[in-house]
């Protein structure tokens, strides 16, 4: 059974929200298959967590451009920024072992 370890979820960043969705569609694509923007908040809000979980930069970083359509459909409206987190967390979970990360419940 894995370790569970419980992530605050952070503040929506809407100034980078407005950024993403008043930019080009092809900039916009480009910006959030890196998604650098929305994640190192979170990676320094994450830090101690992540490292118990041995959760590199690198693998961070992978995890979050494979969630490009998750953080699309955040900027669209579509999907809400906890869920854009939610399907984050889980690419994350992904390739961790015995660890499960998990949003708080608030």
């Amino acid at each position: 059974m894995p370790m569970i370890l419980t992530m605050p979820l952070p503040t929506e960043p809407m100034a980078v929200k407005q950024v993403y969705f008043d930019s080009e569609s092809k900039v916009r694509r480009a910006s959030l298959r890196q998604a650098s923007d929305i994640v190192t908040p979170l990676y320094h809000d994450w830090k101690d967590q992540l490292k118990k979980g041995d959760v590199s930069w690198q693998r961070f970083q992978a995890a979050a451009s494979n969630n490009a359509s998750a953080w699309e459909r955040w900027l669209d409206g579509s999907s809400s920024w906890r869920t854009a987190v939610e399907e984050f967390l889980h690419r994350i979970n992904t390739d961790s072992d015995g660890f499960e990360f998990r949003l708080s419940a608030v």
